[in-house]
């Protein structure tokens, strides 16, 4: 049970993992039908899965040491992750001993730990910008597989009798329900890639000619004042680009102090969403008011068009104000 579930985990997981080897890590691309395949973006695929992977742990990491979590327009706190991982601690160790107590009817609570490791792989797979209060979309899904293990380890008799279809019934519907959260958080809220369209998100790939012009220069260092758009570029240049995630600090008010001594700096790169697609316009507001504190201006060093029509992507340098 336990070999075939693995299986069954990676033959099911083998097609998105391609689609999304062929898309960058636009998953979704296609669904929308705005850009083909391309031969470049599988190359980059390929080369950037390890820094993807990186990137995934990075943000696990930030998501325990998060005290509470944004989720929409509330917060959630952090008991349930907590929960969550003490009880996949338990749930290992009660497996590795009852192992040892030579107890075998073990496959379906391995089967179901394997499952829940299918999710946590789909998680990383699918578009880079997963962040950690993301990862709370697919709650109580693990929690309620962390049930089913517990059950299946000290089910009675009878209950062994109707596991199988127990099983599969759970495993597809957790599935399919991580499945369609991702994609609608994707649809809905990662406009990373995107441009909107008479009031619809449609990918672009014009991320990756930023990221293939970030990668040439290598003596500047190139601050994100966008949200997303760091980890996603993090990924399509396989850490190439020298870069720093600096969009939260330009979220609120007041202007940080920090900013006076980037300014000064010739050796910094400023990108940004134009206002009028920015997921929060107020860091475009905000960054042109801190150049007008300081006394500088920002000059466009280069602007990524979606079919000439409009900026998707602009990078500036800042020069001090001779006004």
């Amino acid at each position: 049970m336990l070999i075939s579930g693995i299986a069954v985990l990676l033959i099911g997981a083998a097609p998105l993992i391609l689609f999304n080897i062929l898309n960058s890590g636009k998953t979704f691309l296609k669904i929308l039908d705005q850009d083909p395949r391309t031969q470049k973006s599988l190359i980059n695929g390929l080369e950037n899965l390890s820094t993807t992977f990186i990137v995934f742990i990075e943000t696990l990491n930030g998501f325990w040491l998060e005290k509470r979590l944004w989720l929409g327009h509330f917060t959630v706190p952090l008991f349930f992750p907590y929960l969550f991982a003490f009880s996949l601690l338990v749930i290992t160790c009660l497996i590795i001993t009852s192992r040892r107590a030579n107890k075998k009817d073990l496959s379906a609570a391995e089967f179901v730990l394997i499952l829940f490791l299918g999710i946590l792989f789909f998680a990383m797979i699918t578009p880079q910008t997963w962040g950690a209060h993301h990862m709370l979309m697919t709650y109580p899904f693990p929690h309620i597989l962390c049930g089913i293990v517990l059950v299946l380890i000290f089910s009675p008799p009878l209950f062994q009798k109707i596991k199988i279809r127990i099983l599969a019934c759970a495993a597809l519907l957790l599935f399919s329900l991580t499945v369609y959260t991702d994609c609608r958080l994707t649809l809905l809220l990662h406009q990373t890639f995107a441009v909107d369209r008479s009031g619809w998100w449609a990918w672009s790939s014009r991320i990756n000619e930023v990221a293939d012009y970030l990668v040439t220069q290598q003596n500047k260092t190139t601050l994100c004042l966008d949200w997303g758009l760091y980890r996603n570029l993090a990924v399509l240049t396989g850490g190439r680009a020298r870069m720093e995630d600096k969009w939260q600090a330009l979220n609120d008010l007041p202007i940080p102090e920090s900013f006076k001594e980037y300014f000064s700096d010739p050796n910094y790169l400023y990108l940004l969403h134009p206002e009028n697609i920015s997921l929060f316009p107020e860091n475009s507001r905000i960054f042109h008011d801190a150049l007008l504190k300081y006394g500088y201006k920002a000059r466009r060093v280069k602007s990524f068009s979606e079919q000439g029509e409009r900026d998707l992507y602009i990078l500036y340098e800042v020069k001090p104000s001779l006004n």
